[in-house]
């Protein structure tokens, strides 16, 4: 039996590297061009992330992977939650800059990337892309979230907001 649950756990983390590897092909473009974007000047600059909502622990695992099952059934430890991540998880920008941010949601389900010290909020729906904009006016790390319950406290990620350089 230990042999068994050790193939799955190969499976498992073989299936989250090969979404891993995925999901940083498709992201690449976007990411670097955020990178690059931060070049070291002092006047505010418009930052551009592309974030994607990516089911990590799902019920609809359960299938594929047996082992879940009883973590998801009534009383288990995902009962009535999943797993989901921001991707990336983490931004990095200049105070004053105008921050836009597209999150991509390739589930059938809705999410929000809500970032309440900032007033930020925006739905996306299944499937779907959308944005929000807002200019980086406080210096410190913000956290966001999916605000669906489901998805909570597993979703989340931070906005880091540094001091400009003196010019």
């Amino acid at each position: 039996m230990r042999g068994h649950g050790m193939r799955l756990t190969r499976r498992h983390a073989l299936a989250a590297g090969i979404l891993g590897l995925l999901l940083t092909a498709l992201l690449l473009p976007a990411l670097s061009g955020a990178a690059a974007a931060n070049d070291g000047t002092t006047a505010p600059q418009n930052r551009n992330f592309t974030v994607a909502a990516v089911p990590l622990l799902v019920h609809e695992q359960t299938g594929i992977f047996g082992f879940l099952q009883q973590d998801f059934a009534p009383g288990g430890v995902l009962d009535g939650k999943e797993v989901y991540g921001f991707n990336p998880s983490q931004l990095s920008v200049l105070k004053g800059d105008r921050v836009h941010v597209t999150v991509v949601n390739p589930t059938n389900d809705p999410h929000s990337f809500t970032l309440p010290d900032l007033g930020v909020n925006v739905i996306i729906d299944g499937g779907q892309a959308n944005g929000v904009s807002f200019v980086a006016s406080r210096v410190g790390a913000f956290t966001f979230v999916c605000t669906v319950a489901e998805h909570q406290p597993y979703m989340t990620g931070q906005l880091v907001v540094m001091p400009r350089p003196l010019e």
